[in-house]
Formats: structure tokens, C-alpha cells, sequence
């Protein structure tokens, strides 16, 4: 009988939880695109020390978020990495010239960098190949609608 009270209390708390981040997910996003905003010169004008503070504070809390989720130094590291992988997938995917800059002047990543550039390289050979069936359909129902328009003519 606990373990099933037990169960329940987990599953009430799960449920929590997950409603809980979908809201606050949200949240974060609408933030970070509000400081984005920031960025657009037409509205505002900054410095680079302004930049070095938004910069220091975003990256202060991603990495006090990854402590506060680990229970052990093991479980740490697995998530700085990943955050460090999803922030030079981003460079590549967004400023090819910086993450060919990076991975010049870190030749030791260079293993780290590859893997990166073969997985996005597939997610566009994907994508590519997904847009060319799209557009092979395409063209062949514009060919049935253009027989078909031929047919009435006649």
C-alpha cells in the first residue's frame, strides 16, 4: 500500500513538473527574444560592454540551471557538453564564418568539430532529399492538372 501512495505522490509531482516547464520553457523564450530585441540599433544603442554583461548573465545562468539538474560531477559534465554542442551546432548552423574561425585556432576539438559538421551535414542532405521528393510530387500533379486543362481544350 506505501508503494502505491509512493507511486501516486511521483506521478502527481511528474505531472507537476511537466506542466511546470512546458509554462516556463515558454517563458524563457519570450524573454530571450526580448533580449534579442535589444540587439536591433535602430532601437537602441549599446556597448560592447553592455554586450560582455547580457552575454556573462545569459551564460551565469545556463550553467547554474545544468548545476542545480546534476546530481554528480559526471552528470555535470555530460550536460555542459551538450550545451557546448548545441552552441557550436548553432554556429554552424548560423555563422559558418566564427565556427570555422573557432575550429582554426582549437585544432585539438577538431574530432569534436567534425562530428558536428557530419551530423548537420546529413540533416541537410536529409532535407534535401525530402524538398526534392516534394518537388518531384509537385510537378507531377502539375502535369496531371495541365493534361487535364488539355483534355478540356480539346
Amino acid at each position: 500500500m506505501d508503494l502505491i501512495n509512493r507511486s501516486k505522490t511521483y506521478d502527481a509531482r511528474r505531472e507537476r513538473f511537466l506542466k511546470a516547464k512546458s509554462i516556463r520553457l515558454k517563458k524563457l523564450h519570450k524573454s530571450l527574444e526580448s533580449i534579442r530585441k535589444l540587439s536591433i540599433k535602430s532601437n537602441h544603442a549599446y556597448t560592447d560592454e553592455d554586450v560582455g554583461e547580457i552575454t556573462k548573465t545569459l551564460s551565469r545562468g545556463i550553467y547554474s540551471v545544468i548545476h542545480k539538474f546534476s546530481s554528480s560531477a559526471d552528470n555535470r559534465l555530460k550536460y555542459y557538453l551538450e550545451a557546448e554542442e548545441e552552441h557550436y551546432k548553432y554556429l554552424y548552423e548560423n555563422d559558418r564564418e566564427l565556427f570555422n574561425l573557432i575550429k582554426l585556432q582549437t585544432p585539438h576539438l577538431e574530432k569534436y568539430f567534425d562530428k558536428i559538421e557530419s551530423q548537420n551535414d546529413n540533416h541537410i542532405d536529409k532535407q534535401i532529399s525530402s524538398l526534392r521528393r516534394e518537388i518531384s510530387e509537385f510537378q507531377d500533379k502539375l502535369r496531371l492538372m495541365q493534361d487535364h486543362l488539355d483534355d478540356r481544350d480539346d
